[in-house]
């Protein structure tokens, strides 16, 4: 394949709108460099592809461009969070290592809530989109040799991929965002323009609006946790954003362009890119790192975001020079499994070294954030049921409860399942947390649930905030007729509890202050005859613990109870469902 310098210029395009979207620029959809990389991989790995050398020979030869390098980040990502983040913290990056050390980050990524949410720590979450290339890589030969028997092949997988990817991201946007057979239409578009594209592209007017448009597109408010096609993503920002792409790669760039200086400093970027995306966004986060905090990225000023792109520059070209360009090459299907192994065995081992620092008090506290159920329904009832909006957690022969709420429901539903079912009942879970929130879940959508046969009732619960004239309006409206109990808020605070408790172990001298949940309280009680309070579960003569006598933490942030903390509702669901 002939070199082109117009394609190292934009794979700079896409890493530098990539890295602006992680240091906080107002660079809204930076994030669409990676559909940019995306399409210029499958152009590359269809020009690249050897038919002699089979499989195999690809296979090492990518292993032996991205591995080392791709070895060398998780690891040092690793050592970097050892020293600087608490077992709370460094336990989820533990877990980001495996899945990455498995090339599967995205499925990882996956199995979390969303790319755009930054609750869990995930310093590795950038390692997403190479779970997706190297899954593609894996299919790749398969693809080659589809493309090349039937010329349909590679169009009619690009339009039923980018069908299904529109049609998922409308009920679970990060299942678009991070399954590799919802991305193939993007490799899909590239491996296309590979094929028919003239050799020598001239580049010119049309290649730089292409160029601008995808710039354009980046000051975009794409909105990742949409439900839309319009303003979603991937949606019709990465249509834009991949036929661009497409567009540049057959046309080219205009020579002039290429030739400037900034064209020049693009190229050398460019070069670099691999090693940019790498080790960017893990010094970001180590560096913005606050226990208990989750993913942040910066902390309000420029200092910080100036300090991690001197850092992450510095550390990018020593990994281009050291590693990537000229490290180990002694790469075969073993020496991958054994380094695969070795970073597993010592991702795994760390934590029990790390927890050596901290007293049993402290471990307990970092426990909490482990401490809860599987999110909502599972992944597998969304998989299974794309389109329901409720899921069976249990079944009994007495027929079921409906539990509704929102992610405070979610939190109570391992208790509320124990006891159900000691009384014969099952439960029934809406699958989202936005029920009376949502028109879509409004009044009539509860009440179409709840006269269900097999459904004997309802109970509902959320937390302070979701609690407004709206919504008791419509739960009034909904249960006129049906039995039900709303579960009033538990105590809430004002700050992360177990982040509090930590520094007050350690010396502070801040205190835990209740949320005023007394206006949401009085909205329900004036509303709705089924009410019951959980206070008494958490409180008594006015004091309210947070903390089990055993040391476990009765909550995993400000407002969330733990497994632990869920436990102490069972007298009151048992009392509750004795006279249901």
């Amino acid at each position: 394949m002939q070199y082109r310098a117009d394609i190292q210029f934009m794979r700079a395009v896409a890493v530098t709108l990539v890295i602006l979207y992680h240091l906080g620029a107002p660079v809204h959809a930076g994030f669409i460099g990676v559909d940019v990389f995306f399409v210029i991989s499958g152009f590359l790995m269809q020009k690249l592809y050897k038919a002699e050398d089979g499989p195999s020979g690809f296979y090492i030869r990518r292993a032996k461009r991205l591995l080392p390098a791709y070895y060398t980040a998780i690891l040092a990502t690793l050592v970097g969070a050892f020293f600087i983040t608490l077992p709370t913290d460094f336990g989820q990056v533990v877990t980001q290592a495996v899945y990455a050390s498995l090339f599967s980050s995205n499925i990882g990524f996956w199995s979390q809530s969303s790319y755009f949410n930054k609750a869990e720590f995930n310093p590795m979450l950038h390692l997403w989109s190479l779970g997706v290339e190297l899954q593609f890589y894996l299919i790749f030969p398969m693809l080659w040799l589809l493309g090349r028997r039937y010329k349909i092949a590679i169009p009619l997988i690009l339009i039923l991929s980018m069908i299904a990817c529109l049609f998922v991201v409308t009920i679970s946007p990060k299942t678009s965002f991070f399954m590799m057979p919802l991305r193939l239409w993007q490799f899909a578009a590239g491996m296309l323009v590979a094929r028919y594209a003239p050799t020598d592209p001239r580049g010119g007017w049309i290649g730089l609006c292409a160029l601008a448009s995808i710039l354009v597109l980046a000051f975009l408010p794409i909105d990742g946790t949409a439900l839309s096609v319009i303003n979603g993503h991937p949606g019709l920002g990465a249509i834009g954003a991949t036929f661009l792409t497409a567009a540049i790669l057959w046309l080219g760039l205009p020579v002039q362009l290429i030739k400037s200086a900034i064209g020049r400093a693009g190229e050398r970027i460019g070069d670099i890119s691999y090693s940019l995306y790498l080790a960017h966004f893990p010094v970001i986060v180590l560096l913005s790192y606050q226990p208990f905090s989750g993913t942040r990225l910066g902390n309000g000023t420029v200092v910080l975001p100036l300090a991690a792109t001197a850092i992450f520059m510095v550390a990018s070209i020593a990994l281009y020079r050291w590693v990537e360009r000229n490290g180990p090459r002694f790469v075969n299907w073993k020496n991958c499994a054994l380094a695969s192994a070795l970073l597993i065995g010592v991702a795994l081992a760390m934590p029990l070294v790390q927890d050596m620092r901290f007293s049993r008090a402290d471990r307990l506290i970092f426990a909490a954030w482990a401490d809860r159920a599987t999110y909502r329904c599972g992944k597998m009832a969304r998989i299974l049921s794309p389109t329901s909006t409720t899921c069976d957690l249990s079944s009994g022969p007495k027929g079921q409860i409906f539990l509704v709420g929102d992610s405070h429901a979610d939190a109570i539903k391992s208790t509320l399942v124990t006891v159900a079912a000691r009384h014969g009942y099952g439960v029934r879970f809406a699958v989202t947390k936005a029920a009376l929130m949502d028109p879509r879940f409004g009044a009539k959508w509860l009440k179409r649930e709840i006269s269900r046969p097999e459904v004997q009732g309802a109970i509902l619960h959320y937390a302070i905030r979701d609690i407004d004239a709206e919504l008791v309006t419509a739960a009034e409206e909904a249960l006129k007729g049906s039995k039900y109990v709303f579960i009033l808020p538990a105590p809430e605070y004002t700050k992360h509890v177990p982040a509090t408790i930590y520094r007050m172990r350690h010396g502070s001298r801040e205190s835990l202050v209740r949320e005023d949940g007394s206006s949401a309280i009085g909205l329900v009680k004036a509303h709705l005859r089924n009410v019951v309070d959980p206070t008494p579960a958490f409180c008594e003569r006015g004091k309210c613990s947070v903390v089990n006598p055993d040391g476990a933490l009765l909550y995993f942030d400000g407002d969330h109870l733990t497994l632990t903390g869920a436990r102490r509702l069972e007298p009151l669901f048992e009392n509750m469902l004795q006279r249901w």
